[in-house]
Parts: structure tokens; sequence; C-alpha cells
């Protein structure tokens, strides 16, 4: 019931730098992924608090050639908007009984269109991205795969251009509805963690809360279900959100088809899973402090094998017989961030805290503060800090201490394989994990990020000692 997927999906940085440059038509996530610091942003106090949720026009582009070298202005005018960039990662330990050094990195190309300027459907629009992924991460090097220390590392395919996702929304009711309609990844519309993938670099912190997309249903960056999804703003400040995500088979492995992300057969599609998920952006004060508050329940109508429990209610690590099969309970999350001082004129330029809570099969805190604009001589640059706590799941923890006191190799979860695809040699229990990230605005289009991050204890087991991981991102926007 708790896997890891052989790979994160959190490219959700690069997209979503990549959104607020394009204007980030993606229903109500606007608001939220303008909060990449290293754009600059025109947006006003109150348009943070309340943004359409159809196509508005694009703010400028923090890229090397912001008007695509002479070709956006008119692109633009016609509906039309597209952005490639660039993001790498690096990371290598200096305290840890191995010393693993590596980059990651991933190329993607965006196309928004808005077909009210285009062709005079109003309310109309349609989004693509294609990506493509390479390198390796360090954390799975020291035997960690509960969280990846490289979020953009894994599940892209080891292709040259893979499929993220393709779909038409359609705004309705002067923005007050917005409908969705084709592939997209269901954790990037839902429980999106965009303050945070913006401004750190660990999978636990950038993107989504990681037990997020343990479950093989949930699709996640850069792998997408089959998606319907319906958005309705009772008021500027709030709106609620569902949809059907139909999921195919194993879109994680690479070794089954989906590596590219353009396999489509309905055959491999497995049951629904169905988000739900409220939110509140209100801005206070004269300043217009902005914040995001959201919770949200996912209904998974998949089965998954039983963390403990064969087919007839005894442990499947002492009897050998296969897991039970048992569907999954409802995951649910609670996710807030706020601005508590204004440093510039920018709906993210000040101090920012932020909090989130999930549970699924596991347990999931996360907590941290993010600062732009603090330094009146770089207000393009920022720093942050943020630490995860994570409780693994009851049933793995007891399949392990059984199969540790009869002898048994530990296998960790209900699959027959070895826990998150990675050796486990000790019982899991919890995983404390701390990131410091400062964002340096070298010239426009350009941002280097140094990084560390301290796993206190890797793959939640307490026989590895802490590892500490030192290392860099770079962005880079072309256009």
């Amino acid at each position: 019931m708790f896997k890891k997927i052989n790979g994160s999906a959190a490219m959700m940085r690069s997209m979503l730098m990549a959104s607020v440059a394009m204007g980030a038509w993606h229903g109500a996530a606007f608001a939220a992924t303008a909060s990449q610091a290293p754009l600059k942003l025109t947006l006003t106090s109150d348009q943070s608090a309340s943004v359409p949720k159809a196509a508005p026009a694009a703010p400028p582009v923090d890229a090397l050639s912001p008007t695509m070298f002479g070709w956006r202005p008119w692109l633009n005018a016609h509906g039309i908007d597209m952005m490639l960039d660039e993001t790498d990662e690096f990371a290598t330990t200096i305290s840890s009984y191995r010393n693993p050094t590596t980059n990651t990195g991933q190329y993607s190309w965006w196309t928004n269109i808005d077909w009210d300027k285009l062709a005079g459907i109003p309310g109309f629009s349609t989004h693509t991205i294609i990506v493509g992924r390479y390198g390796n991460d360090s954390s799975h090097k020291i035997g960690d795969a509960v969280s990846s220390s490289q979020e953009i590392y894994g599940s892209g395919g080891n292709v040259f251009a893979h499929l993220v996702e393709a779909y038409g929304e359609e705004s309705l009711f002067d923005n007050r509805v917005d409908l969705v309609l084709g592939i997209e990844p269901m954790l990037w519309d839902f429980a999106g963690a965009y303050l945070q993938c913006s401004n750190f670099m660990n999978d636990a912190l950038c993107g989504n809360p990681t037990i997020g997309y343990e479950n093989g249903p949930y699709s996640v960056f850069p792998d997408w279900s089959y998606a319907a999804r319906i958005q309705i703003s009772p008021t500027p400040t709030t709106y609620i959100k569902t949809g059907l995500f139909y999921t195919q088979q194993n879109i994680y492995q690479i070794n089954h088809g989906f590596r590219s992300g353009f396999m489509f057969d309905a055959a491999q599609v497995k049951r629904p899973t169905i988000p739900v998920e409220l939110g509140w952006t209100p801005a206070f004060g004269a300043e217009a402090l902005p914040g995001h508050y959201k919770a949200g329940v996912i209904f998974d109508e998949n089965v998954h094998p039983d963390d403990y429990y064969d087919i007839n209610g005894n442990a499947w690590a002492q009897t050998g017989l296969p897991p039970r099969e048992v569907k999954s309970a409802p995951s649910e999350y609670i996710m807030v961030d706020q601005m508590f001082v204004r440093n510039g004129p920018g709906p993210f330029s000040g101090l920012i805290g932020f909090a989130s809570y999930w549970h699924d099969a596991a347990n999931w805190f996360t907590v941290g503060l993010v600062d732009h604009g603090f330094w009146s001589a770089r207000p393009d640059d920022g720093a942050a800090i943020g630490f995860v706590y994570a409780i693994m799941p009851p049933g793995v923890r007891k399949t392990e201490q059984l199969q540790q006191k009869l002898g048994l190799p530990i296998t960790g979860d209900a699959y027959g394989l070895p826990f998150n695809g990675n050796a486990v040699t000790g019982v899991q229990s919890t995983w404390p994990m701390l990131e410091l990230q400062y964002q340096i605005h070298v010239t426009r289009g350009v941002t280097v990020s140094p990084d560390f991050q301290y796993y206190f204890r890797p793959n939640a087991q307490s026989n590895l000692p802490p590892a500490a991981f030192v290392g860099f991102r770079t962005h880079i926007t072309l256009f």
C-alpha cells in the first residue's frame, strides 16, 4: 500500500516556474504558482488575492530572451505562448558511510493556447507539456528511498520526449466555473505544494507531500491520468474542485510501455481516483499579505496488497501466503502558507511561513519559512528553511519487525520487493529531514541555488548513520 515510485514526480518546480512565466493557465493554480521568486512578477496585491481562473495575460518573463527572439509579442497577440527551460540539480554527501556525487536534470517545453484570441472561442484554452529527464540522485546511493535528495530525478522514462499533459480548459460565468478535460497529473492539479517546490530541492518538500504519490493510482509529474475536473469559485477568494482521474497500470515502470507518456491503452486503466479540495486565498491588511489555505481528501477506488495480513488474516511474512487485497482508505491533506512580512510589491516578495499534513498509509508533516526580497541590494534573491517528519506505515513496520525476528530478508511491503525499490537493512520507523537553500538570481533567466540537506535517519532506519548533502540547483529559462 505504501510503495515508492521508482523516480520522483517532483519536476514540479520547473513546471511551476514555467506556469508563472506563461500565465499559469491551470485553474486556480496561477495565484499559487506565481510563487516562483526568481521570476519578476507584476501582479498587484488585489490580483494576488483573486486571480482569474481562465488564461490571463502572461506576466513579464524572466528569461534569457523574454521576447522569444522577438516572436513572443506576435504569438501572445494571437493567443499562443511557449516556454523552454532547463533545470539541473547536483548533490554530494559530506557526511555518510557512502559518498555518492550525482547530477540530474530536466528540460521542458510548454505550449499554451488561448483559443478566444486565436479563433474566437470564449474562455477556451489548451495546454501541453513535454519534458526530457536524465541523470541520477544521491540519496538512493546511501540506501534511502523514502525521498529523493534531488526532486527532478526519475519518472521521465529516459527518453528524449515524455508527454506530461495535454488538456483543454473552459472557463465559464465570469471565471466562476472552470472545466478541464484531457490528460494531466492529478497531484499537479490537487494538493500542489507550489511555494515549497519553488524553494526546495528535496522531494519531500518540493511538489506534493511525498506520500501522495506512493500510491500508484495517484498520478504526479511527469506522469498523467485521464482527467475530468471541475472547479467552482463561489467568491473571488474561495473555491471547491473535484474530478475523476483514471490511471493506467504501471505508469511509473518504464518496462511496461509507459516510459514515453505517449501510451494510450484503455485496457490498462485502473478504477477511478476522486479528489476533492477546498481552498481559500485571502489577502490580509493594508499590505494585502497573501495566504493560501487548502484542505482535501482523495478517494481511491482501487485495491492494494495489505502491508501485513495475508488472505486468511495472518501475517504474510510468516505464512508465505499472498497478501489480502484491500481497498485504500481515503487520503487527507491540509496545506497552508501565509505571508507575514512584505518586502516588496510582488505577491510573494516577503517572509512566508508554510505547513502541511498528509495522512495516508503513512503520516507526513512539513513546516518551514521562505523569505524573498529581504536584501534590498539583491531583491530577486531568496532564502528558505524546511523540515519534514514522516512516520512510516504501521503495517510496514510490523512486517519488517516480524521478518527481522524470523531471520528473513526484509521486503518492507506487500509487493514482494525491497521497500520503496531499495534494499532495507533494518526496521523503518520515522524519517526526519532538514533542508536549507539560498537562491541567487545571477542574471535574467538564470538562478543558482546552493542547497544543504540533512537526513537524520536515512530510509527511516535507526541502523543507518545520518547523512549530510550539499549541492545546488540551476534553473535557466531560454524564453
